[in-house]
């Protein structure tokens, strides 16, 4: 997940107003969705760095949304 929030900082940076969040609202986003992140993880019994998509899932996400 943060690898993801990261990537979206770099291309959505605090300056480019039209996102919506002021800096302390991004801050409030990050953290919970860590603390999300944690509890599914710790439902599931895995480590959230455990946590990757498969090889498969960019090609399914595709047909889904062809499929829309």
């Amino acid at each position: 997940m943060a690898s993801r929030f990261d990537d979206w900082t770099r291309r959505y940076p605090a300056t480019a107003t039209w996102h919506g969040w002021s800096n302390e609202e991004a801050t409030a986003v990050r953290r919970r969705a860590a603390r999300l992140e944690q509890l599914a993880c710790d439902l599931a019994g895995v480590a959230p760095e455990a946590v990757e998509r498969l090889p498969w899932t960019a090609r399914a996400l595709a047909t889904a949304r062809a499929a829309g």
